[in-house]
């Protein structure tokens, strides 16, 4: 699905300056939610905030972006391989893939589902979204994938 060999290229420097940012930019990002009612079930779903949504472009690699849309749909596109088709969802719950993460009111978290095969799901630590930047940690993995809004 999403690419998890981008650190392979990436390089420390690279990578210390983007976390430099982050830091900076993490604290100005603002998050919408709300917690929805499922069926009897209070549900920590968040409302999908519409800066996600539109395209990105992987700051390591531009052959490689995600399309977010309304309906939460993703499309992971790399130029020349293919395109993965994934809902999404937006929550602020544990566990994310079976993993116990920390939720706070600040944590987002990104699942996608592979809608040509339910059981290809992968979690992502939101570490910052603005207008211009989206910055995603696999869940367990670390490492750091920046994207720039198109």
């Amino acid at each position: 699905m999403i690419k998890n060999d981008f650190m392979k290229r990436f390089s420390i420097n690279k990578l210390k300056s983007v976390i430099v940012i982050l830091i900076l930019t993490q604290s100005l990002v603002s998050f919408k939610g709300q917690n929805l009612t499922v069926g009897t079930f209070k549900s920590p779903i968040i409302r999908q905030d519409s800066t996600i949504i539109g395209t990105w472009v992987s700051q390591n690699d531009n052959l490689w972006r995600l399309e977010f849309k309304n309906d939460s749909t993703l499309y992971s596109i790399y130029t020349g391989a293919g395109t993965d088709t994934c809902s999404f969802s937006i929550s602020n719950s544990t566990p994310q893939c079976g993993i116990t993460v920390p939720v706070e009111n600040h944590t987002r978290y990104l699942k996608t589902i592979n809608i040509n095969d339910n059981t290809d799901v992968s979690c992502y630590l939101i570490n910052g979204i603005t207008n211009t930047h989206l910055s995603l940690s696999v869940i367990d993995e670390g490492g750091v994938q920046v994207f720039i809004k198109q």
